[in-house]
């Protein structure tokens, strides 16, 4: 299988050292049953993209919603990361992607199996989720502009996965050309401490919220 880009409209060195959201519905779980308005079930994500510096990078999962609702909320989340500044990934297939105006596509694991075996071009920035030595090794047929590996600490949105840890992160980081994004109980502490270690910047979800 083979992803072939053209004409990006997004350019990811324009976001080097950037940090990275990913959103998840376990941010909003004590207001699922707040009515349909996204802007109020959605209080959590919200106050976590407020949270974020400008010209950051938000990748919109919440696989969870029926698609109507997902489009919806994307939507809405759109219009105000590009008021920072923000780009904007949708998570899952590349082809909603496109068609739902996002900056960039983000392939996790579970989304590789879906893609067909023939070049698909698209204007589109990728990026993919590794975890292992052979996640990192088959990222390269999809030519994506990073990788998130995970998890290098302790969360919990995984609670019990053993962590990767600094030194395992750093090996892993080593079998790959690509830009390396660092994913798992980060925050701005951690990344710090990580620096000499990181290429292009961390990934969280709970580290944003205020």
């Amino acid at each position: 299988m083979l992803i072939c880009h053209r004409d990006k409209k997004f350019t990811f060195k324009n976001y080097w050292s950037s940090q990275i959201f990913m959103t998840d519905e376990r941010l909003d779980i004590q207001n699922a049953a707040s009515g349909d308005d996204p802007a109020i079930a959605h209080r959590g994500l919200f106050r976590a993209i407020a949270a974020l510096p400008p010209r950051s990078i938000i990748i919109f999962r919440h696989y969870s919603l029926p698609m109507k609702n997902r489009i919806k909320l994307f939507t809405l989340i759109k219009k105000r990361a590009k008021k920072k500044g923000h780009a904007i990934f949708w998570a899952g297939h590349i082809f909603h992607a496109i068609k739902y105006g996002a900056d960039g596509a983000h392939i996790p694991l579970w989304a590789r199996r879906k893609f067909s075996n023939r070049c698909q071009i698209h204007p589109l920035s990728l990026s993919i989720s590794a975890h292992h030595a052979a996640d990192i090794n088959s990222a390269s047929l999809y030519h994506p502009d990073f990788l998130i590996l995970s998890p290098i600490f302790t969360t919990k949105s995984h609670v019990g996965q053993r962590p990767l840890g600094r030194m395992r992160f750093m090996k892993l980081s080593q079998l790959s050309h690509h830009h390396i994004i660092a994913m798992g109980g980060m925050n701005v502490r951690r990344a710090a401490n990580m620096k000499n270690h990181i290429a292009c910047g961390w990934a969280g979800i709970n580290a944003f919220q205020k």
